[in-house]
Formats: C-alpha cells, sequence, structure tokens
C-alpha cells in the first residue's frame, strides 16, 4: 500500500485520480461535492480546492487505484462557499459544463439546499475542523505486513496527520446502519452522537484528539 498526502495528488496517474473521485461519490452520494458531479470533482474539488488549502488529507493506494482517503477542512462548513467564491470564474465554466453533461444537478443541488438550511448538524459543526473519510468496502479485508486491515491504517494515519497539523478537536459523520465503523469509531476514543436531523441517516461523530488512541504501524 502507498499512502499519499492529498497534495501530491496532482503527480498521480489519471488512474488514480479516477478511482479516487469514483470512491468519494460510491461513499459520499449525498455530499455537496458528489452533488456537483464527476467533472467538478475532478476537474475543482481534487484541483483548486487542494490547491488553496481548503481540503487536506491523505489518498491510500494499491494497484494504481485509490482504495480509501481521509480529507480534512479547517474552515468548517463553510469550506465549499469559500473554495468556489476563490476561483469563481473557473467554477462557473466547471458548473455550465457539468450541467451539460447531467442537467438532474440543479434539482439535486436543490434538495441539497433544502436538508441543509435547517440541518442541526451544520449548526453544531459550524468552522469547526471537518472530517470524510473512506475506505473501498471491496478491500475491506486487506491487512498489511504487521496484519492490519485497511480501516485501522486509515484511521492510524489520520490521527498522525491530525497531530501534524496540530488538530485538537474534529467533527464527521458515520452512517447510522455502519455498525463496523461505528465500533471502530468508539475504539479510538471518538464520540458517536445521536443527530437531531429529521431525513439524516448519519451520526454525528466528535472527538478531541487528546483522548485518541491509535496504534503503532
Amino acid at each position: 500500500m502507498r499512502i499519499i498526502r492529498l497534495n501530491k495528488l496532482k503527480l498521480e496517474s489519471d488512474n488514480i485520480i479516477n478511482t479516487l473521485v469514483d470512491l468519494h461519490i460510491k461513499t459520499l452520494p449525498n455530499s455537496i461535492p458528489s452533488t456537483f458531479g464527476r467533472f467538478f470533482l475532478q476537474k475543482f474539488y481534487f484541483n483548486n480546492f487542494v490547491n488553496d488549502g481548503y481540503i487536506d488529507g491523505l489518498i491510500f493506494i494499491i494497484d494504481n487505484q485509490c482504495v480509501g482517503y481521509s480529507i480534512i477542512t479547517q474552515y468548517g462548513i463553510n469550506y465549499i462557499q469559500l473554495g468556489i467564491k476563490n476561483n469563481l470564474i473557473k467554477f462557473v465554466y466547471v458548473f455550465v459544463f457539468s450541467l451539460i453533461l447531467s442537467p438532474s444537478i440543479i434539482i439535486k443541488l436543490y434538495k441539497q439546499i433544502i436538508r441543509r438550511i435547517n440541518s442541526y448538524h451544520d449548526k453544531k459543526v459550524g468552522n469547526n475542523i471537518w472530517l470524510t473519510m473512506a475506505i473501498d468496502q471491496q478491500k475491506k479485508n486487506y491487512k498489511n505486513e504487521k496484519g492490519l486491515r485497511i480501516s485501522i491504517i486509515v484511521i492510524d494515519k489520520t490521527i498522525e496527520l491530525w497531530n501534524e497539523l496540530f488538530i485538537d478537536k474534529i467533527y464527521g459523520l458515520v452512517r447510522k446502519d455502519n455498525i463496523s465503523a461505528i465500533l471502530l469509531y468508539k475504539s479510538y476514543g471518538f464520540q458517536v452522537i445521536t443527530n437531531k436531523d429529521k431525513y439524516n441517516n448519519y451520526y454525528d461523530v466528535f472527538v478531541e484528539t487528546i483522548n485518541l488512541k491509535n496504534r503503532d504501524i
């Protein structure tokens, strides 16, 4: 397994970028970046957002394919607006082209806006540091030479990055039906909290990094 920092992604092959986009859409289909579509993710999100420092993180690669990622933003829930505002002209071009490829984006975005207007979760996170983390379920049984599963490798390496960036608190989400992920988060010291959003299929995840437990990998 290779692990690269997100800001080195532009040096990687198109296949790694494409498989990262595929994994993001598959694991976070209802996120705003995925709602904008594949072209947005390829040409804007994993390009301008990375270059401008609005997102950071790690990419996990096996056989020239992305099999996991952890992405953080230190700009809270406003990072999308900030990233777009900072590259408005390019965003307009990307957005128009994305609409040509998939006109249904408009309907999806409208639903996103309605859902988020009164989101308890968004109000709670505010400008705090925000995390998204996922692995390819087809590779979930992969183990390294020490016998550690990919899920543990992803979390441990992400904790190392948090320490490097002096992050002390972080928020995220986990699907309510993803029992194995919930148990894994709890084993590291994360708090998994039932949120109040009526249409939300996720639990809030919160941790103060001083309370984290990690393994020597």
